[in-house]
C-alpha cells in the first residue's frame, strides 16, 4: 500500500539480511532482546533463560525456552510482533534456527501480518537429532513478493504431547536464498466458471470436493504443501504415482473436460503424464493421456473426457484418482485440478449495470459521490499526487468513477468535513483485481491535527458490484477526532488494477431494506349492492370471475395467504408486465369505476409508471377495443388502492371503445433503463357502479347475493318483498317465489350454469338485476 499523502508517517522497519535474532543482552545490538516474546497457547510459557547446554554449535549465554504442559496444543508457540515491517526478497529468504529438543518432531517458523493472522507464510522442517543443538534451514524463496509481515511465530515442537516438554531455540538468521529448481511463480489462474459446472479436487479458484483419503501409504512418492506467493500448490517428490480416494464415489458423468496445471523438473524425451480414474466398486478404469511432459514451466492441460472415454466407462461413481507419470522419480508441482462442463466465461473488464441505489434518509447522510444524494462540495478532486487515472464512466445515466492503474486516489477538503455524528461509511466498488488476499482501504486524515484512521473494507471481490458497510465506531479504536477530516483516500493493498466507485457516503442510522412481500392484507372494500359490483378477483363480494395466467407475459401467478386473506402473487422474474385472461368475459358497460389493490416489492425508479389496461382480446381473438389508466410513481412496500373512473377513459385507437365484453387484464411497469420489482401482489379487483348511479329507491334497499351463485341465493331488503322471479335470457321464467319478507333465501341448485335476470317486486316498485350461476 502506498503511503503518499500530505502528512507522511514513517513506520520503523527491520531489514533482515545476515542479521541474527538471539537472546543476548540488549547491549549486543542484536534485535531479539529488545522484543517482547509471548507464549500464545493455553498451558504454555516462554522465558529467556541461561543456555543449559553451551556445547556444540551454540555457546550463547542466553536462549529462548518454551515449556508446554502435558496435553497442551501441539502448536504451542512463542511470537514477537516487534519486528516492524518485513518483506522477503532475494537477500533474506534462507532462514535458519538452532533448536535443542528431546524428541523428533516438526519445527515451524511462520511470519504473519501484524493485525490479520490469516495473511501469513510458514515453513516446517523436522529436527533429526535429540539432546544436542541442531541448526535447521527453512527455504522462503517462493514467498518473495510485496506482502509485508509484522510478526514472527516459532512453533518448536509441533506435535501432540502426553507429558510436559521443554524446547530451546536461538540464533535465527536471515541470509540470501537460492532460487529453487521448481516454479517461482504460481500456476495461472483458471478461467472463471459457474460453480455448478465444476467438480474441483485442488484449486484456490473453486470449492474443493471432499476426499476420504489424500496420498495414502500405498502411493509412491512424497507430497508436501508448497505455497507460492500465497497460492496453494502440491509438490510431489520422487513421484511414482500419487492417489486420492473417495470410496463413496464422485459423479463425473456430466463433466466434459478435465483440467490440470503441472510444473516438472522431468526432462526425459518421450516421457508422458497420465491421470487414471478408477471405480473400484465396478472394476472400471479410464487412463487419460495428458501428452508428453514439458519441463521448466507451468503447463495447463485440457482433456476431453468424451473423446478419451472410447470404451464408454461409467463415470458416475469414480472412487480413485491417480496422477501417474510414465517415467518415475522426478518432481511434479500440481495445481488447478478440476473437472468441468460447458465453456469458461471470460472475466468481465468493466461493469455493465449500476449498483443499487441507497435508501437512507438524506438528512442522515454526508455524501461524497452518489446520484441518490446531494454531494457536499470538496476542495480538491484527485490532485496530481494521487496515483490513479480517474475518469467519468456513466452507466444508464448513473455517474460512476473509473480509477485505472490504481495505487491510491484522494479527495480533499482542507477546511475539514465533520464526520463526528456519523457511525457508518458506505461505498460501492467494482474491480478487475483478482488477487488472493488483496484488500481495499479508505484512509481518513486530519492534516490539521496530525490524526488518521485507516478503514479496512476487507478482501476485494472481482467482477461484481460490492457494497461495503464500515462501522466507524468499531474501527476507530483509537478514538480519533473525526470532526475536521481533511483528506480521504481510496487505497487498495495491491496496486495497478482498475476500480469503479459509486455511492461513497457517510451516514448515521442504518439503511432500510426494501420489503419483498406484504405482511398484512389490504383494507376491506366497502359494502355494496351485488348488482353494483362485478368481482374479478378477491373475497369481498362473494365468488369472483377469476384470473388465469397467460403464457405470453413475464409473470408467474400463485395464490398466497397473507394474514388470513388470499391474494394473487405475480412473480415478474426480471420482466416488466403481467397478463391475465378472465375466466369468463364480463359486461362492464353499466359500471362506472374499476378498483384494484396492489403491493409492489422493492424500489422503483423516479418517474416509473404503472399502467392498468383492460381489453376484449382473449384466446387469439382480434382485439377490437381496450382502455388503460396511467399511474405515475406507484409506491412500493405498502398496500395501495386505485379507483379508476372508467367512464372518463378513452380507447387506445384499436376500434370502437366498448366495455361490453372485457376478457383480459394487463398491468405494466415501465421506466427507461430501470430495474423492475421481483413481484406484485394483487387483491380486490372489481368493477363497480357508483352510488350516484342508482335507478330508484328499491335498488338502494335490496341486496341479492352472492353473485355468481352456487346453490343458495340470498335476498335482503329494507322493505317487504312481495315476489321474486328468475328468468333465463330467452325470457322464460324458471323460478318464482312470494316470500312476503324483507330477508329470505332461494334454493337455486337445480338451475343450469349461465346468465339470468332476477326481478324483485315490492309494492309498486320493481328492480331487475343480472345473476350469474
Amino acid at each position: 500500500m502506498k503511503q503518499l499523502y500530505t502528512l507522511i508517517l514513517m513506520l520503523p522497519a527491520l531489514l533482515f539480511a545476515q542479521t541474527d535474532i538471539d537472546f543476548q543482552s540488549i547491549s549486543s545490538g542484536l534485535p531479539g532482546p529488545n522484543w517482547t516474546w509471548t507464549a500464545d497457547q493455553e498451558n504454555t510459557s516462554f522465558a529467556v533463560v541461561d543456555n543449559p547446554y553451551t556445547t556444540g554449535i551454540n555457546t550463547s549465554s542466553k536462549v529462548g525456552e518454551l515449556t508446554a504442559a502435558a496435553g497442551s496444543n501441539a502448536w504451542a508457540l512463542a511470537f514477537s510482533d516487534g519486528i516492524g515491517s518485513f518483506t522477503f526478497d532475494a537477500n533474506n529468504t534462507t532462514v535458519k534456527i538452532m533448536v535443542y529438543k528431546t524428541r523428533i518432531s516438526p519445527v515451524e517458523i511462520k511470519f504473519e501480518d501484524a493485525t490479520d493472522s490469516s495473511i501469513n507464510v510458514a515453513r516446517t522442517v523436522s529436527n533429526t537429532v535429540v539432546n544436542a543443538w541442531e541448526e535447521l534451514t527453512f527455504d522462503f524463496y517462493s514467498a518473495i513478493g510485496d506482502t509485508s509481515y509484522g510478526k514472527v511465530v516459532i512453533i518448536p515442537d509441533n506435535s501432540a504431547r502426553t507429558e510436559a516438554n521443554i524446547t530451546y531455540f536461538d540464533n535465527i538468521t536471515f541470509t540470501a536464498g537460492v532460487a529453487p529448481v521448481g516454479p517461482s511463480e504460481a500456476a495461472p489462474t483458471p478461467p472463471t466458471r459457474n460453480a455448478a459446472d465444476v467438480v474441483s479436487f485442488y484449486s484456490d479458484a473453486y470449492a474443493t470436493t471432499g476426499m476420504q483419503e489424500y496420498f495414502p501409504n500405498w502411493m509412491v512418492g512424497t507430497v508436501s504443501d508448497y505455497p507460492i506467493n500465497g497460492n496453494n500448490t502440491w509438490k510431489m517428490d520422487e513421484l511414482g504415482f500419487a492417489a486420492l480416494a473417495n470410496y463413496g464415489g464422485i459423479d463425473l458423468s456430466t463433466m466434459e473436460k478435465m483440467y490440470i496445471d503441472y510444473y516438472t523438473t522431468q526432462d526425459v524425451v518421450g516421457a508422458k503424464l497420465f491421470v487414471k480414474l478408477v471405480d473400484t466398486n465396478d472394476s472400471q478404469e479410464l487412463l487419460l493421456d495428458l501428452g508428453a511432459v514439458t519441463a521448466g514451466s507451468w503447463q495447463t492441460v485440457e482433456v476431453d473426457l468424451t473423446a478419451q472415454n472410447t470404451a464408454n466407462i461409467d463415470l458416475s461413481t469414480v472412487t480413485q484418482f491417480l496422477i501417474d507419470p510414465s517415467t518415475d522419480g522426478d518432481t511434479f508441482y500440481i495445481d488447478n485440478w478440476y473437472f468441468a462442463k460447458g465453456s469458461p466465461t471470460t472475466p468481465a473488464t468493466a461493469p455493465t449495470t449500476a449498483p443499487a441505489a441507497p435508501t437512507l434518509d438524506a438528512a442522515d447522510v454526508i455524501s461524497f459521490y452518489s446520484d441518490s444524494y446531494t454531494d457536499i462540495a470538496l476542495g480538491e478532486y484527485f490532485p496530481n499526487w494521487s496515483e490513479a487515472t480517474v475518469t467519468d464512466f456513466p452507466i444508464d445515466g448513473n455517474n460512476i468513477w473509473k480509477m485505472a492503474s490504481m495505487n491510491f486516489a484522494s479527495v480533499t477538503q482542507y477546511d475539514g468535513v465533520d464526520l463526528s455524528g456519523m457511525n457508518k461509511m458506505y461505498i460501492d466498488y467494482w474491480t478487475t483485481q483478482d488477487v488472493v488476499g488483496a484488500k481495499l482501504f479508505v484512509k481518513l486524515v486530519d492534516t490539521n491535527d496530525s490524526q488518521e484512521l485507516l478503514l479496512d473494507l476487507g478482501a476485494v471481490t472481482a467482477g461484481s458490484w460490492q457494497t461495503v458497510e464500515v462501522d466507524l465506531t468499531a474501527q476507530n479504536t483509537a478514538n480519533i477526532d473525526l470532526s475536521t477530516v481533511t483528506q480521504f483516500l481510496i487505497d487498495p493493498s495491491t496496486d495497478g488494477d482498475t476500480f469503479y466507485i459509486d455511492n461513497w457516503y457517510f451516514a448515521k442510522g442504518s439503511p432500510t431494506t426494501p420489503a419483498t412481500a406484504p405482511t398484512t392484507a389490504p383494507a376491506a372494500p366497502p359494502a355494496r349492492n351485488s348488482w353494483d359490483v362485478i368481482s374479478v378477483y378477491g373475497e369481498a363480494y362473494g365468488a369472483a370471475i377469476g384470473l388465469n395466467n397467460t403464457d405470453w407475459d413475464k409473470a408467474t401467478f400463485a395464490d398466497e395467504t397473507i394474514a388470513g386473506n388470499v391474494v394473487l402473487k405475480a412473480e415478474l422474474a426480471g420482466g416488466d408486465y403481467l397478463g391475465a385472461d378472465l375466466a369468463a368475459k364480463i359486461d362492464a358497460s353499466e359500471m362506472t369505476h374499476f378498483h384494484i389493490d396492489y403491493w409492489i416489492a422493492g424500489d422503483l425508479l423516479t418517474g416509473q409508471t404503472m399502467n392498468t389496461k383492460w381489453s376484449n382480446h382473449a384466446g387469439g381473438n382480434v382485439q377490437t377495443s381496450s382502455f388503460q389508466d396511467y399511474n405515475t410513481g406507484p409506491e412500493t412496500g405498502t398496500w395501495k388502492s386505485r379507483d379508476i373512473d372508467i367512464e372518463a377513459l378513452t380507447g387506445d385507437g384499436n376500434g370502437d371503445f366498448s366495455r361490453a365484453e372485457l376478457a383480459q387484464l394487463i398491468v405494466t411497469l415501465s421506466a427507461a433503463g430501470g430495474t423492475y420489482p421481483s413481484a406484485i401482489y394483487i387483491d380486490n379487483v372489481y368493477f363497480y357502479r357508483a352510488a350516484t348511479a342508482s335507478i330508484n329507491d328499491l335498488e338502494s334497499n335490496v341486496n341479492v347475493y352472492p353473485n355468481p351463485v352456487e346453490n343458495t341465493l340470498n335476498v335482503s331488503a329494507g322493505v317487504v318483498v312481495d315476489a321474486v322471479s328468475i328468468f333465463d335470457l330467452t325470457g322464460r321464467e324458471v323460478m318464482r317465489a312470494t316470500p312476503n319478507a324483507a330477508a329470505f333465501s332461494l334454493d337455486v341448485a337445480d338451475l343450469n350454469k349461465g346468465m339470468y335476470l332476477v326481478t324483485v317486486k315490492a309494492g309498486k316498485q320493481e328492480l331487475t338485476t343480472k345473476l350469474v350461476k
